[in-house]
C-alpha cells in the first residue's frame, strides 16, 4: 500500500473510533441549541476531516432520533474517492445515515448570501437548461438564469451550484456535468434545443 494511502487508512479509522466514542455526545450537540461542548465537537470534526482533504461536513437532525452526517467534496472528483473511503469506513449505526456527497433535494427555491452577505431568495422554477455531450457520457451544461442577472457573479454561480446540486446531488453532477455556462437570455440556437430545469435529472439518466 502506497504511503499517502496507509496514511489516510489511519486517519480513516482514528476518525471513526473518535466518532464511535463520542456518538452520545455528538448527538446532544446536535439536538440542543447552544450545548457547551459544540465549539469543541467542531474543532475535532475539523481537525479530522479537513486532514483527509479540502473537504466540508454537515451534521444534522431531520427528526427526533435520527441523524445525519454528510460529507461534500467541493465538486472534485479526486476529493470524492476520498470522502466515498471515508463513509465506507462507517460503522452501522442504525439511528444515523451518512453520506459521502450533498444530497439531492429536489427543491427549486432556496436563499444564498450575497457579497454584502445580505440574503437573496432564489427561484429556479422557471430556469432553462441546454445539454452538449461532450467526453466519457459527460456533458456541458448552458443555464437561462434571468431573475439573477442583478446578483453579483460570484453569489449567481454559488445560488446556481446549489440549485444543481439538489436537483441531480453533488455526485451526479461532478460525474456528469464537465462545464458550465450561465446566460440571461438564449439565443435562437439554444432556443432549439431548451427545456426546463426541472426535467435535467431525467435527461442526464
Amino acid at each position: 500500500m502506497k504511503k499517502g494511502m496507509a496514511k489516510l487508512s489511519q486517519q480513516i479509522e482514528d476518525f471513526w473510533e473518535w466518532f464511535e466514542n463520542n456518538q452520545p455526545l455528538l448527538e446532544a450537540v446536535i439536538e440542543s441549541d447552544g450545548h457547551p461542548k459544540t465549539d469543541d465537537i467542531v474543532e475535532s470534526l475539523d481537525q479530522h476531516i479537513l486532514g483527509m482533504g479540502k473537504i466540508k461536513w454537515e451534521i444534522g437532525n431531520p427528526e427526533t432520533g435520527q441523524f445525519t452526517f454528510t460529507l461534500s467534496p467541493n465538486n472534485d472528483r479526486e476529493i470524492l474517492k476520498i470522502t466515498k473511503s471515508i463513509i465506507a469506513g462507517a460503522a452501522t449505526i442504525n439511528e444515523w445515515s451518512f453520506h459521502h456527497s450533498a444530497q439531492a433535494t429536489g427543491q427549486l427555491q432556496l436563499q444564498v448570501y450575497d457579497h454584502n452577505m445580505d440574503i437573496q431568495d432564489i427561484d429556479a422554477s422557471k430556469w432553462r437548461a441546454v445539454l452538449k455531450p461532450r467526453n466519457n457520457g459527460r456533458y456541458e451544461l448552458e443555464l437561462e438564469v434571468p431573475n439573477i442577472e442583478y446578483l453579483d457573479e460570484d453569489t449567481q454561480m454559488i445560488a446556481t451550484d446549489l440549485i444543481l446540486t439538489a436537483l441531480l446531488s453533488e455526485e451526479n453532477k461532478i460525474n456528469s456535468i464537465m462545464g458550465l455556462k450561465i446566460v440571461f437570455s438564449f439565443n435562437e440556437e439554444q432556443e432549439s434545443t431548451a427545456f426546463s430545469i426541472s426535467d435535467l435529472l431525467g435527461r442526464l439518466i
